[in-house]
């Protein structure tokens, strides 16, 4: 859905512009506008700073290999005597 809008945002001539290493899409484009006329400058910062936060959380989380755990083993396997035995 947001791929469909950002295409056509591009149809209509609002380009994907960059800062730093991120890209910002159309729609951001579009979204940081209508903040900025509702909300003022406050607004505007208080989005800008939610958009770095999840685009810095996402880049996170794939941060590399994780350690290979042993086979799993059942709840309790070799924690003790059977009961009964």
């Amino acid at each position: 859905m947001f791929d469909t809008w950002n295409q056509k945002l591009l149809e209509l001539g609002i380009p994907r512009w960059n800062v730093g290493t991120h890209v910002v899409e159309p729609l951001m484009t579009v979204m940081f506008l209508v903040v900025l006329l509702f909300f003022g400058l406050q607004g505007l910062l208080l989005l800008g700073f939610l958009y770095f936060v999840v685009k810095m959380s996402q880049r996170n989380t794939n941060t590399g290999p994780r350690r290979p755990r042993g086979p799993a083993r059942p709840v309790g396997a070799g924690s003790g005597r059977r009961l009964g035995r």
